[in-house]
């Protein structure tokens, strides 16, 4: 053996072990791509990454809420799309209705149609998403309005907010008594029209076109204000994803390692790893 001194041969034995150890640390940044392998590689970096990753996660978990306020809004939007159909239909059936040359017989059948739409609507109010209904405020759990007329609102005026900013929150439900109760009666106005054609009082279907341009824009204000809302959702999400990409390379820079200086450096320590065997 080359080495005599035993004090030679331990400080050979050292440097071996610590180039091994180096060693086997690049190779594992090599093969995983990362900085940082273990706690002990840089306790101040590993915590700024935990940091990160939490960061990234609470983001991610936004971005997912708002993505469902998204999706509830635009199925509310189909269904008010669906109840602004029947009333849209109940106003030809009553403009078609005060022809003269129609017969008591001929409005029997209208209101039989009529009696159809109104269940319809009914449909619409009770509408749920998910196991929940949409239109019952926090009262969710349960059809909102009565199957049978007047069909009473069963549910409350509860908001369900989304924050989308610093003191910034918007209404994602629709108030479904304000929809179909308050203001226009939807479904006492369907019911009296009906009543009114059955009756063969056309004065009294004439009444009724009013109300009907009024419902219909009732339902038409609550879709402007749904898509409104949906908008400044779709901003403040591509605000909180350009966020996550800023913090995901944050992330990289903490734990990611430059892939040509580690194999650089994989070569060089090989080198003096061998060349630290050739001597013991």
């Amino acid at each position: 053996m080359k080495v005599t001194n035993a004090s030679t041969y331990r400080t050979l034995l050292g440097q071996l072990e610590r180039n091994g150890t180096r060693l086997n640390e690049l190779r594992l940044t090599a093969v995983s791509g990362k900085k940082l392998v273990r706690p002990s590689d840089d306790p101040g970096a590993v915590r700024s990454l935990l940091a990160a990753r939490s960061d990234i996660r609470g983001t991610e978990r936004y971005i997912e809420t708002m993505g469902s306020a998204l999706d509830r809004l635009q199925f509310t939007d189909d269904q008010l799309d669906r109840g602004g159909d029947v009333l849209i239909r109940a106003k030809e059936l009553a403009i078609g209705s005060l022809n003269g040359a129609l017969s008591a017989e001929d409005r029997q059948s209208m209101a039989e149609e009529v009696g159809h739409l109104r269940q319809e609507l009914l449909g619409v109010a009770n509408a749920e998403m998910g196991g929940r209904y949409l239109f019952g405020g926090f009262r969710d759990d349960a059809p909102p309005f009565g199957d049978a007329p007047p069909h009473a609102y069963g549910g409350d005026g509860g908001a369900l907010n989304l924050e989308i900013g610093p003191g910034e929150q918007v209404r994602v439900n629709a108030p479904g008594d304000e929809l179909f109760k308050n203001g226009v009666d939807l479904f006492a106005l369907l019911e009296g029209f009906e009543a009114d054609l059955r009756a063969d009082d056309t004065a009294g279907i004439q009444g009724r076109l009013g109300d009907l341009d009024a419902g219909m824009e009732q339902l038409r204000s609550e879709r402007s204000r749904l898509g409104s809302t949906a908008a400044r959702i779709e901003e403040a999400r591509g605000h909180m994803e350009g966020v996550k990409v800023d913090m995901q390379m944050v992330l990289s820079r903490i734990e990611d390692a430059d892939i040509v200086e580690t194999i650089s450096s994989l070569t060089q320590q090989e080198a003096a790893y061998e060349a630290a065997l050739s001597v013991t």
